[in-house]
């Protein structure tokens, strides 16, 4: 059977290209569905789906890997935000933050929900929270979220160097 050729604009060729090189199982099951004509949505891949996969972070290392928002993304304030993230068969703690620039400031704080230590990506690979208008930065100071330049990080609790960020910047606006 022939696969069907999509133009480079429709919504299949987006999803595919948005995937591509992720290793991650979610582009296969999408292009699998996007094959196969059905319009059933594809199935989410499980915590420990997404980390049985081969990838390198940021790093080089097999270790972490923020799946989504990946970059180029739009949310409001009051969105609700979700986060993919994936860790290596051994890996298990790990800090999820989101990476804002502020005024040519790089502010880190952990995700709206976390604990404040390390989380098991094995286990809660996909984090949601509402979109806050201000987060606080320590020491009783707030900046906004609102911001051209939004990453997220995933990193290694032990060892900060193993970590990985959303391969582009994502915006948060009003």
């Amino acid at each position: 059977m022939r696969a069907r050729r999509r133009s480079p604009g429709s919504p299949a060729a987006k999803a595919i290209r948005r995937f591509a090189g992720a290793g991650c199982v979610l582009a296969a099951l999408s292009i699998a569905a996007c094959n196969s004509g059905t319009s059933a949505a594809p199935k989410e891949a499980s915590c420990p789906e997404l980390g049985n996969q081969v990838f390198l972070d940021s790093t080089e290392q097999g270790h972490y890997r923020v799946i989504s928002p990946n970059g180029g993304e739009v949310f409001k304030v009051g969105d609700t935000l979700e986060v993919v993230v994936a860790s290596g068969v051994n890996d298990s703690e790990a800090l999820v933050q989101l990476a804002v620039t502020v005024n040519g400031t790089l502010k880190r704080v952990i995700l709206p929900g976390l604990p404040p230590r390390s989380v098991n990506p094995r286990a809660k690979c996909r984090i949601r929270f509402p979109i806050p208008d201000s987060l606080e930065a320590g020491f009783g100071s707030k900046f906004s979220l609102v911001s051209d330049s939004v990453r997220i990080r995933i990193a290694w609790y032990n060892n900060e160097s193993y970590q990985d960020f959303s391969d582009g910047y994502f915006r948060i606006t009003r």
